[in-house]
């Protein structure tokens, strides 16, 4: 019974299946384009905040540095004054 209703019916089941699989490869690639999109506009985001932050970091390095090179100098000066105030009390009174 079952075997003549499938002889009889098989074009409608074979339409019902190759319309699910269309359905899948469409949905499938449908969805491979909508993640190239995605990554696309994560890809402009990142880009778009690479440059603020260079825009707002890269000024300030030059300060920073600037900062640091007089600190260094002040460090060895300090160091200098250090020494030679080690030296003026070693020395004996007179």
């Amino acid at each position: 019974m079952m075997g003549a209703w499938i002889q009889q019916n098989w074009d409608k089941l074979l339409f019902i299946f190759v319309s699910i699989i269309l359905s899948a490869i469409i949905g499938f690639f449908s969805a491979i384009i909508s993640l190239k999109s995605e990554i696309h506009n994560l890809t402009t985001q990142i880009e778009v905040t690479k440059v603020r932050i260079e825009e707002a970091i890269l000024p300030r390095l030059k300060d920073v540095e600037s900062y640091k090179n007089k600190i260094d100098f002040l460090d060895k000066e300090i160091a200098k004054l250090v020494t030679t105030s080690e030296f003026l009390d070693s020395k004996p009174k007179t």
